[in-house]
């Protein structure tokens, strides 16, 4: 994916035409349109129009690209509309996911600034709020940070500042949709060994020998023939079937199988 995305970006060597494009009179910096993207990858890969267009989707649903006037559908059309290349630094594959502090960073930074243009929304400061209370004690940390790139960017020259805004935007709507967007970077629900830095405990001389003395104990069990023992599985599993979500769905429905969100409403406050 890089690897394509970066060939689009090399416009020396024939890569998607990007320039200033004009919008109701708006000059529009660093802009390219949906059909020379279109076009530019029928050519590249030697594919058809359907194709062509279902890969640009993919790219900007990973957050390569974005589209200028819409933040909130990342949909590509093969048209006049607007699209802008994301920086390479927020690409999905350059960072690791990004955590709370981050987030909370961000939206009490755009608190900072202009209400009209970086005006949070609804459901920006519903989870503001939240995060105000989860993270109390990191408050005044996640404060003085926002500030601190507030300055920062009052430096940028207005162009450049416009570009930097939209780009951290929609790197933000990738990894913390709205309500009932699906993101293509949603992290898998089932948490393993890894999370929070958690290492595996090296094996002592004690586990080993407990485990000896467990294997001798298993060598002297008599063994139940495989009919019996699938007629007791067969069992267990008529009497649990209510209590198994794989049979019968849970109430209120999985929200990561279905679209509805009512698991997450009753949830919000955690």
């Amino acid at each position: 994916m890089e690897g394509l995305v970066r060939e689009m970006q090399d416009t020396e060597h024939g890569g998607v035409p990007v320039r200033s494009q004009k919008l109701f009179l708006t000059s529009i910096p660093a802009a390219f349109m949906g059909y020379d993207l279109i076009e530019w990858l029928m050519e590249r890969l030697g594919i058809e129009e359907s194709e062509a267009l279902n890969i640009a989707n993919q790219l900007c649903q990973y957050g390569y690209f974005f589209p200028i006037s819409d933040s909130k559908n990342l949909v590509v059309k093969d048209d006049s509309s607007l699209y802008r290349f994301q920086s390479p630094y927020y690409w999905p594959w350059q960072n690791r996911p990004p955590d709370n502090v981050e987030y909370a960073i961000y939206l009490a930074k755009r608190t900072l600034r202009n209400k009209q243009r970086h005006g949070l929304e609804e459901y920006e400061l519903e989870t503001l709020s939240n995060l105000k209370k989860n993270l109390a004690n990191k408050w005044d940390f996640i404060m003085m940070q926002a500030e601190e790139q507030v300055k920062l960017s009052k430096v940028l020259k207005k162009a450049d500042k416009l570009i930097s805004d939209s780009q951290e935007r929609a790197y933000w709507r990738v990894h913390r949709p709205p309500p009932g967007m699906v993101s293509s970077l949603e992290p898998c629900p089932v948490p393993n060994r890894s999370w929070n830095g958690c290492r595996i405990r090296k094996r002592t001389i004690e586990d080993v020998r407990r485990e000896v003395e467990l294997l001798k104990k298993s060598l002297s069990k008599t063994r139940m023939k495989v009919s019996q023992a699938l007629d007791s599985l067969t069992h267990h599993v008529e009497v649990y079937t209510e209590y198994d979500p794989l049979i019968t769905p849970t109430q209120p429905s999985n929200p990561w199988v279905t679209e509805d969100l009512t698991y997450w409403q009753l949830n919000s406050p955690l």
